[in-house]
């Protein structure tokens, strides 16, 4: 319809003596020229793959830690475990826990080579912000798999909230639809997932190639997860040391 317009203002102007330059000035004195800023390519590779991979991946974490330490409890194993580490439970957590962040973080390793070299998705950005966020990112789950082992003190609730929890992240993080957008309250549940705030990270430094301190910013949010499973640690020690979780439930 817009052309059809443009055309027959065209013809008119040009039938009272104008030019057609001075007649296409008139009708349009501003061209728009539509352009895709952070996907010139109007892919949905660089939409789905960016946020898929690493949900699946943090599913992965965030279960594979909860089990990790709900086996403790479920097999009524805690006494054996604090004696291995003189009673010390951060000492006993570090030793359960750091030998699966080695391997999330090489397993995020290889999700990075997936995306940027095989599938060619764009890095504009830092690439060493990337790799720190995504070992705070992996930590912070873990801390959240001790939340919820030592709230719940059950291996199969755990589980449960767990992957309700790590698939929830990828409704309210923003990806497929805006944050500012949402309600108030959606707006305020989407902060209480790490993945909101990594993928702030991740989408500044690889698509819009945005300066490092917009990368930085987001990542202290990752330490309130952290404090969140500090404050469970003594309790997490208290059910480990409780006589009902010495057998099997």
């Amino acid at each position: 319809i817009g052309t059809l317009s443009a055309g027959i203002k065209l013809q008119f102007q040009m039938e009272n003596g104008a030019t057609e330059e001075q007649a296409m000035s008139r009708i349009m004195p501003v061209q728009l020229r539509a352009v895709v800023l952070f996907n010139p390519f109007i892919s949905y590779s660089y939409f789905l793959t960016f946020c898929l991979l690493p949900v699946m991946f943090l599913v992965f974490v965030l279960l594979g830690s909860v089990y990790t330490l709900g086996n403790e409890l479920q097999y009524g194993l805690g006494p054996e475990w604090l004696e291995a580490a003189d009673n010390n439970i951060c000492v006993a957590l570090a030793g359960k826990l750091l030998p699966y962040t080695f391997l999330f973080y090489c397993l995020a390793m290889v999700i990075n080579l997936i995306l940027f070299r095989y599938l060619g998705l764009p890095l504009r950005g830092n690439l060493h912000v990337i790799l720190v966020s995504e070992f705070l990112l992996i930590i912070s789950y873990q801390f959240i798999a001790i939340f919820l082992v030592g709230i719940t003190a059950n291996l199969r609730l755990g589980i449960s909230l767990g992957s309700a929890y790590s698939m929830l992240a990828i409704t309210y993080s923003g990806l497929t639809f805006p944050i500012f957008g949402m309600p108030a309250f959606p707006q305020a549940f989407a902060h209480i997932f790490p993945f909101t705030y990594w993928l702030k990270i991740f989408i500044s430094q690889t698509l819009r190639g945005e300066p490092v301190s917009n990368g930085i910013i987001p990542m202290y949010a990752f330490f309130a997860f952290m404090l969140l499973g500090i404050t469970c640690i003594p309790r997490l020690k208290t059910l480990l040391k409780t006589e009902k979780y010495w057998g099997k439930l």
